[in-house]
């Protein structure tokens, strides 16, 4: 598990082949390392011009229902809510995700089969460090379908 206070990437390219979960197209996904403060960027590669959706609040989208989903511009990835759950849990927070269609390989459904892959390589820890930031109340995102719901740790370790 990384520690919470540096910045980590993958060390070695990582690709994954199956069918989208929504969409069931095929798909093959690569990782890829990416610098310090870069982030969470999907690459569509199947696009002219392989355009990028960055992992962030304001690229949300609703565009299938029960995942996921970012946009920028024209450009959309659904389904990634996995692939981040898995990428989340292995502390990794730079890389570049490259995907050949709209949606991630789906696998099982679930984050389990993708975190198993990522545990197999190696994960550099060769980045400076974080800032982190200390949730002091409940933040809630309502949606007319589902809501989320962060609540702060009682204590901060």
């Amino acid at each position: 598990m990384a520690k919470a206070d540096s910045q980590q990437t993958i060390q070695n390219e990582i690709k994954i082949a199956g069918k989208g979960l929504m969409l069931g197209e095929p798909v093959t996904l690569t990782l890829k390392p990416a610098p310090a403060d870069f982030g969470i960027v999907f690459r569509r590669v199947d696009m002219e011009d392989a355009p990028e959706v960055k992992v962030c609040p304001e690229n949300w989208a609703d565009i299938l229902p029960r995942c996921t989903s970012l946009r920028s511009g024209d450009t959309t990835v659904s389904s990634v809510e996995h692939i981040l759950s898995a990428l989340g849990g292995l502390g990794v927070d730079n890389v570049v995700v490259e995907l050949d269609a709209p949606e991630p390989p789906g696998l099982d459904g679930g984050a389990g089969p993708t975190s198993k892959v990522f545990r197999q390589q190696d994960l550099s820890h060769k980045m400076p460090n974080v800032t982190l930031l200390r949730l002091l109340s409940l933040l809630r995102f309502l949606r007319k379908i589902n809501n989320s719901f962060c609540f702060p740790l009682m204590r901060w370790k």
